[in-house]
């Protein structure tokens, strides 16, 4: 016996003795505690029937065996609540008793016991084994025939537990306070502390199984023949018919059926046929087993009664399964779990994984999943764990197509004066894009195009629209750029082809100069041989040239610094990143530039025309130009 145990067990004495005083505890009736099934004295008192001679009826022992299995063989999980989402998690103050609840016994034995108990008996009984500090270390399940729920004056509910070596209780005590007692019951219709089995309803329904059990083995033993009518021709005495009746039983029935019968005195043996109704022992038996399944809720195909369901319907069935009968069950195990743990029910709770009960066919399971990935309920690598795949990077967040948009987005443009735009909008904003390169670019450009339309249609559809043709656009420049990568070497070679120059032509008689005249600006020719009028006037004088900006046309001045020459040197007397030059010295000469600090400046050089210069920095700043 365990220190924690003895401790338990003094702390139990000290509490009753306290609480109780002198008055002793009561017991609570003892209607349906124990299922000896007590018949009326008017009715069938030959009919004696308890939980072992229920549970020996195939239907009975299958009902209470599948529900145990089928609650056991599901995963017991601690959860911790995330947000408003509940995570699986592992604390090490209360998940290693999940796991392992006790010295002997693993989670779903210990879990298979729990049910068995309270199926056959209505009550399941366990001992909690605490540690210094308060926390269940170990649970003990109880045989429910030794357990006694006990009620104080006061109404405190105690428990009063005898002697179980494989639970660490070397003797019996006298009362344990229900704080340490898990204590499941079902079906309390006499007591609110005493459960009842489903067996207490239909143990008759057993009974009959098994009394046409043991008929039909009896008749099969006799080679399935009732018996018969052994006849003499005239009158014998009681004791004559004893030793005949004796002789023939002992001669030609049992193991001795089949042998050959010689009879003397003119005996005659008449064989008993069975009418066909009363034969219907198959039928009675299906209706015993119809009755046992009713009564613990459990659909007759899982018991092996009636034919399997079509395949179409199955999982209904299943689901009515979990939610007639075992949800129930379920959800005590997991309330009394959470009670007795002391667990915070705002942080932490057990649950058990539906999932193992639950489970479809991977076709289903594939439609099902992929339609919670596809509406952006799961995650892919949610959706990937029930098949046992691995994650993938990127898969733990849920998708959705982009042209979904949320309520808060659609409340947004509701709220708008005109939210469709019906009575026209000013013109969208020119598109402007960053410079980028290669992918980057080609991104920026889609999304600016798909957000610029959207907003000039004020149709969210048309992103899905602009997502194809967009698709197909680039696919074309991507398949055209393919195309280009493969000719590149034979369109560098043509592009660095220079064209060849041609044999140069005989130089002609130059002819005499044609009749003309000049006033020192204009000129105009004879207009033929014949001696005709002459040509009109063209003037030669071209436009006024541009006004120099603090410049004056040199033929010669000093360069910078004192040195050198130079055709043209600009003030600029204003500070500014452009400096425009017009030098009119009909080229496009050098250009040296000096800040007003006396530094020399670069900046880039640009001729719109061999007369002005347009000079470009990277600041503003005042200084000289020097042209040559």
């Amino acid at each position: 016996m365990t220190s924690t145990t003895v401790g338990l067990v003094q702390r139990v004495r000290d509490a009753v003795s306290v609480i109780v005083g002198k008055r002793a505890l009561s017991s609570v009736p003892g209607r349906g505690r124990f299922l000896g099934f007590v018949m009326d004295n008017d009715f069938q008192t030959d009919i004696a029937i308890n939980a072992d001679t229920a549970l020996s009826f195939s239907t009975a022992f299958a009902c209470v065996t599948t529900i145990a299995s089928d609650v056991s063989k599901l995963s017991l999980r601690l959860m911790t609540k995330v947000g408003s989402v509940w995570e699986e998690t592992d604390v090490s103050t209360y998940s290693p008793l999940l796991r392992e609840p006790n010295h002997f016994q693993t989670r779903q034995q210990f879990i298979e016991t729990w049910q068995l108990s309270k199926q056959s008996r209505g009550n399941t009984y366990g001992l909690l084994a605490r540690d210094g500090a308060g926390n269940v270390r170990a649970i003990y399940i109880l045989d429910p025939l030794r357990v006694r729920p006990l009620v104080a004056p006061n109404g405190d509910v105690f428990y009063g537990l005898n002697s179980d070596d494989l639970s660490r209780l070397p003797y019996d005590i006298e009362a344990v306070p229900a704080s340490e007692i898990i204590h499941d019951r079902f079906n309390c219709l006499f007591h609110p502390l005493v459960g009842l089995s489903p067996l207490y309803a239909c143990s008759l329904a057993a009974a009959q199984g098994l009394n046409i059990q043991k008929n039909a083995a009896k008749l099969f033993a006799n080679m399935s023949r009732p018996g018969g009518i052994l006849t003499a021709p005239g009158e014998i005495s009681d004791e004559t018919a004893e030793r005949l009746k004796t002789q023939w039983e002992k001669n030609y029935s049992g193991n001795n059926v089949g042998k050959i019968a010689v009879l003397g005195d003119d005996l005659k043996f008449q064989a008993l046929a069975m009418k066909a109704d009363e034969a219907q022992m198959a039928e009675m038996l299906g209706l015993s087993d119809q009755q046992v399944a009713r009564a613990f809720k459990v659909p007759a195909f899982l018991v092996g009664i009636g034919d399997a369901p079509s395949y179409d319907n199955v999982q209904a069935l299943w689901q009515q399964y979990y939610s007639q009968c075992l949800q129930a069950q379920i959800e005590a195990v997991e309330t009394l779990l959470d009670r007795a743990m002391r667990l915070d029910p705002r942080v932490y709770r057990t649950e058990f994984d539906l999932d193992d009960l639950l489970r479809m066919d991977s076709a289903t399971l594939a439609e099902v999943e992929g339609t919670l990935v596809q509406r952006g309920i799961s995650a892919p690598n949610e959706a990937r764990r029930k098949f046992g795949r691995g994650p993938v990077a990127g898969g733990e967040t849920p998708y959705l197509q982009q042209q979904n948009f949320s309520l808060a987005a659609l409340a947004k443009r509701d709220s708008q004066d005109d939210p469709f735009k019906t009575g026209g909008s000013a013109p969208a904003a020119a598109l402007m894009l960053e410079p980028s390169s290669g992918k980057g670019q080609k991104a920026a450009i889609v999304q600016a195009i798909k957000a610029e339309m959207a907003t000039a249609l004020n149709d969210s559809p048309v992103v899905a629209r602009l997502d194809n043709a967009l698709g197909e656009v680039l696919c074309t420049v991507q398949a055209l750029a393919a195309e280009l990568v493969v000719h590149k070497d034979a369109l560098m070679a043509l592009a660095g082809r220079q064209p060849e120059e041609g044999a140069q032509g005989e130089p002609g008689e130059m002819g005499p100069m044609p009749k003309h005249q000049w006033d020192g600006t204009r000129l105009r020719f004879e207009q033929g041989p014949d001696g005709r009028p002459w040509g009109p006037w063209v003037d030669l004088k071209g436009e006024r040239g541009y006004q120099g900006i603090s410049g004056v046309v040199v033929q010669k001045v000093n360069g910078p610094g004192g040195s050198g020459t130079a055709a043209y040197r600009h003030v600029q007397s204003t500070a500014s990143d452009t400096w425009t030059i017009h030098h009119n010295l009909g080229m496009r000469p050098n250009v040296t530039v000096i800040n007003s600090a006396g530094d020399e400046v670069e900046g880039d050089s640009d001729y719109p025309n061999e007369n002005t210069v347009v000079l470009t920095f990277g600041a503003a700043f005042s200084g000289e130009a020097y042209l040559s």
